[in-house]
């Protein structure tokens, strides 16, 4: 099915419109700025960060070892630097809407 300019603008205005803008899509291409955390993996510290105590940051220590995310080494190193100088020594805790805030959504 083939439209003309005219037809199109008729049947879809806001596509047309999006399609003939200068940035070329619905979004800005600056994926920094709109999509900061596109492709992010969150490693063993970000999800200590959220924990409320050493015994919910020890279950996710082992859980990433079971799964092979964590090698043995590094899981020591965390469990020594937890037994030693407290879950906060990851960083302070982050809240449910951390990556939100973090983006400027929220």
């Amino acid at each position: 099915m083939e439209l003309d300019r005219e037809k199109m603008r008729k049947l879809f205005p806001n596509l047309l419109r999006e399609l003939e803008s200068e940035r070329g899509g619905g979004y800005d291409q600056d994926t920094r700025r709109t999509r900061p955390f596109e492709g992010y993996q969150p490693d063993v510290v970000d999800f200590i960060q959220r924990c409320d105590d050493e015994a919910q940051a020890i279950e996710i220590i082992d859980f990433l070892e079971r799964r092979g995310e964590l090698t043995k080494e590094r899981s020591d190193e965390i469990r020594r630097q937890l037994r030693l100088h407290g879950v906060r020594s990851f960083g302070p805790k982050r809240g449910d809407d951390f990556y939100l805030k973090e983006a400027g959504f929220s």
